[in-house]
């Protein structure tokens, strides 16, 4: 064995073993600085709840062959705490097994809402801020504690939309900065970020150490699968996917696929039509939309109009006269009884319809199918279902729309997410 062979092996070596021990991690306006030596490493993005604990090991392990040195993830608010105060915690095990792989760890705890001062939201944020901080102490995943974590995040890209909140976006902004240092997490906190996929013209802040925040770049690189009725920016259903070099199903390499083209906007009307049958006396009259994402970020995403906002509720008999419901009492309701009572799931429900070949419900509003496939991996071909949701063991794997592909002649030049949808 070559001299040079011996020392590379050394220095290998002592980077894995020096990982696993207590690091000091300081900043300056050029690099993260790690035990006094300045670090620019690549970092990767994988997040953790967009796939299962089983494939965590194999995506880490390819990222790291792929040459990242650090991996980071959001922490999920609505995945942690369901329910108010009630939750699990197994991002701990994620940040474990990167540790065990020898690269470093970046906690972007959030939790974000991208908006001006709402003091019970910062209540709220706050809390749940400690309490993740806590749990990271306590099982000793910071640098300094001997852990993989060097960075935490608090907020997300705020950035970008600080300007249209005005003095209330830089008062919310402070306010995030000083929680986050007296959270004491011996690692610097960090507030401006850019995801890779969006990151052209990104120019952090020349930032001075007293400001106690760092900056990052990252890209994705496993996008995973979005649960529920979630998506992203660029409105593809099943997976978060921004050009990862791992697909879904953390395959090295796939084929980049187009996701959906489809009306994005606050200004969009229609006409729906249908005949309806009314009893005597008082009747109830149910309209279901779906909306395929909604908005999660920007200048006051969270007063954008989503779902069915306005327009005229007509009933109109044969002899063409009108009657106006716009009027009445509507209410708004989120999501199906059927989903979030669990019955549907329960295997004794009558609730539902097995499967059979030929019998796919063509033109028909909606139809339940449910089916057992024993404890064998399996595929199902959903071609022909149109659009519809899935669920395995009662837990939400996202949505499908195998039926509904976007032509592309009415791509503005080339049908990708930064040119318009003309139709």
């Amino acid at each position: 064995m070559s001299k040079n062979l011996i020392q590379f092996l050394l220095l290998v070596s002592l980077a894995l073993s020096s990982s696993c021990s207590a690091v000091k991690v300081e900043y300056d306006a050029n690099a993260i600085i790690i035990d006094g030596q300045r670090k620019i490493m690549n970092v990767a993005s994988i997040h953790y709840p967009r796939s299962t604990e089983q494939m965590w090991p194999d995506l880490i392990m390819k990222a790291k062959d792929g040459g990242i040195g650090a991996i980071e993830t959001y922490i999920f608010w609505d995945v942690h705490e369901a329910r108010h105060r009630q939750g699990t915690w197994n991002f701990i095990k994620f940040f474990q097994l990167v540790h065990e792989a020898g690269l470093y760890g970046i906690i972007r705890i959030g939790p974000y809402h991208s908006r001006r001062n709402h003091l019970e939201i910062q209540k709220e944020m706050e809390t749940f801020t400690t309490k993740i901080v806590n749990k990271v102490k306590v099982d000793k995943l910071f640098a300094p504690q001997g852990g993989p974590i060097i960075v935490a995040q608090i907020e997300n890209e705020y950035g970008n939309i600080m300007k249209g909140y005005g003095a209330a976006g830089k008062k919310y902004i402070e306010w995030c900065a000083k929680m986050a240092v007296a959270q004491n997490i011996s690692v610097p906190p960090m507030i401006n970020t850019c995801n890779g996929f969006y990151c052209d013209n990104f120019k952090p802040n020349n930032l001075k150490k007293s400001e106690n925040v760092d900056r990052e770049l990252d890209r994705m690189y496993h996008g995973g699968t979005k649960p529920g009725c979630t998506s992203d920016g660029l409105y593809i259903t099943a997976s978060y996917d921004y050009d990862a070099p791992l697909d879904e199903f953390g395959n090295q390499f796939a084929k980049q696929a187009n996701g959906l083209q489809l009306v994005n906007g606050d200004d969009y009307s229609f006409e729906f039509e249908k005949p309806v049958s009314l009893e005597p006396g008082a009747n109830t009259i149910s309209l279901l939309s779906a909306t395929i994402g909604l908005p999660n970020y920007g200048f006051k995403y969270d007063m954008k109009p989503t779902g069915l906002v306005g327009g005229a509720v007509l009933l109109i008999n044969p002899a063409k006269n009108m009657i106006g419901l716009t009027p009445n009492t509507w209410s708004y309701g989120v999501g199906l009884d059927g989903e979030l009572s669990q019955r549907l799931f329960d295997p004794k429900s009558p609730n539902g319809n097995v499967f059979k070949a030929g019998q796919v419900p063509t033109g028909r509003p909606m139809f339940w199918y449910k089916a057992a496939m024993g404890t064998e991996p399996v595929v199902v071909d959903l071609l022909g279902m149109g659009k519809g949701h899935a669920w395995v063991n009662g837990k939400s794997i996202g949505r499908y729309w195998p039926a509904q592909i976007a032509d592309s002649k009415y791509c503005s030049n080339i049908c990708d997410y930064r040119s318009h949808y003309k139709k």
